[in-house]
């Protein structure tokens, strides 16, 4: 691939961020970028060397910047901004209905902003609240407010 076309993925992945939930595709789109740039200054770079550069620095960007750029959810300190810790549990907080959850039936809830998994026992239809009464790894347990 041409430098051009790094840079042009970058701009597309940097773009498809806004309509896609998560806050991942950012970095992968900084990491194509990045090596467009390397592949401008170094023309002789082989695609093996670009292809190891877009990956090491697009995962190096997102393991040491998601969690402090998360739309201002987050800080550098590991707080968020109403004083509670990222790594403590989710539990009592409010969340909205992305999807329509019942009970055998998973769907998702937005969280500050991005989309989790769901479970519940209770019927919650599209845009009601709930409060996450647990947590099983990715996916939050809910119930009617």
């Amino acid at each position: 691939m041409t430098y051009v076309m790094w840079l042009a993925l970058g701009l597309v992945l940097a773009v498809s961020e806004f309509f896609v939930p998560g806050f991942v595709i950012i970095f992968f789109g900084a990491g194509a970028i990045l090596t467009g740039i390397v592949k401008l200054v170094f023309s002789g770079l082989g695609d093996g060397a670009a292809l190891l550069i877009f990956s090491v620095s697009s995962l190096a960007s997102l393991i040491c910047f998601r969690k402090s750029w998360a739309g201002g959810k987050v800080v550098r300190d590991g707080n968020t901004p109403d004083g509670g810790d990222v790594d403590e549990s989710c539990v009592g907080r409010k969340v909205v209905a992305v999807d329509p959850i019942g009970p055998g039936k998973p769907g998702k809830v937005e969280l500050n902003g991005v989309n989790w998994q769901a479970e519940s026992e209770d019927e919650i239809p599209v845009g009601a609240y709930a409060i996450v009464t647990g947590r099983n790894g990715l996916t939050l347990r809910v119930g009617r407010q």
